[in-house]
């Protein structure tokens, strides 16, 4: 079972390389996190569902009545799987996935999702981001004749959550793929998802975006590269803010894997076209959060500015060898 002292211990925190994770901004424990959305007490696998109540204003009995929780230990951390009961039930209705289900994951997968997790943990850094702020995975089972399956999701109603079917060990967001599945490719989903949890908590617990902000008529950013690829090229400003936050902690992650020996050719082939886009993608991100920095309350201006300045001087580090 964890303890959360290890926040802000001295020995920990000079393992946290290359980011400091409990050094982010804003950065709390799970339990901590857990009583800031509404969840008093140790967290459970069914925490996020009834955050979800809380924060959709639904009542709890019948969605938490109808989910199943297995837990399982990872490097000394309790972690836990959730599935809904029934088909149709109270918990895929709240998921809201068409042509998807969240389902009792195999003795398979729950042996390799665990070993992903296990390589999460390799790196401290990394491990402490992921280990609070994704506590409960489910899997989810796609429909055959459901064209756009998920790879991996996080939502912000339901808090310290992570979603993910079988293309999460083929694909890493928006265009790699591999043609044989990969442990590595679902660490790095897994590990993607609890950077959107953290990103979403902050913007659930303190004031990033002003009260009024609206998605729907804010500023709307052109995306060079979702052009022609058959969705939305147009990108609201939190949805940038979510994007440059994801890959100024992913690119790091990416140097990381390719310093493995047990990386097969063509995954490494893989995950080094991953770390060029996302570096051309970040340049273009970055430029556009710069450019609509007075769209973010005060707070959340100097947020996006160290999260900047962090990626900026990663990238110099590793462009000069450094990393």
């Amino acid at each position: 079972m964890e303890a959360d002292n290890d926040i802000g211990n001295q020995d920990t925190m000079t393992q946290v390389q290359p980011y400091q994770a409990a050094a982010l901004p804003g950065f709390v424990s799970r339990n901590s996190l857990a009583s800031r959305l509404g969840a008093e007490g140790s967290v459970s696998g069914t925490t996020p569902s009834f955050i979800h109540t809380k924060l959709t204003r639904k009542p709890w009995k019948s969605l938490i009545s109808d989910i199943s929780t297995q837990s399982f230990t990872v490097s000394g951390h309790e972690f836990w799987w959730a599935w809904g009961t029934t088909q149709d039930g109270p918990f895929n209705k709240a998921l809201d996935l068409p042509g998807q289900e969240a389902t009792k994951p195999t003795s398979e997968t729950r042996s390799e999702t665990e070993s992903a997790i296990e390589m999460i943990a390799d790196y401290p850094w990394a491990f402490t981001l992921f280990k609070n702020y994704t506590t409960t995975l489910t899997y989810v089972l796609n429909d055959p004749g459901n064209p756009r399956p998920i790879t991996s999701a996080s939502f912000p109603d339901f808090p310290m959550q992570t979603f993910f079917s079988k293309v999460a060990w083929k694909h890493i967001p928006p265009r790699s793929v591999l043609r044989e599945s990969s442990i590595h490719l679902l660490a790095e989903n897994l590990f993607h998802e609890s950077i959107h949890q953290y990103i979403n908590a902050r913007i659930l617990t303190e004031p990033i975006l002003p009260a009024d902000f609206d998605s729907g008529k804010g500023v709307k950013v052109d995306i060079s590269w979702r052009k022609g690829q058959g969705s939305e090229s147009l990108w609201s400003l939190d949805r940038v803010f979510h994007a440059a936050s994801v890959y100024t902690m992913l690119i790091p992650w990416r140097h990381e894997i390719l310093k493995r020996n047990d990386l097969p050719p063509e995954t490494r082939k893989v995950i080094e076209g991953a770390v060029e886009f996302s570096e051309k993608s970040l340049d273009e991100l970055s430029s556009a959060l710069q450019e609509h920095l007075e769209s973010f309350t005060q707070r959340g201006a100097f947020f996006v500015g160290q999260m900047l300045e962090r990626a900026s001087t990663y990238t110099q580090l590793t462009r000069k060898g450094h990393m």
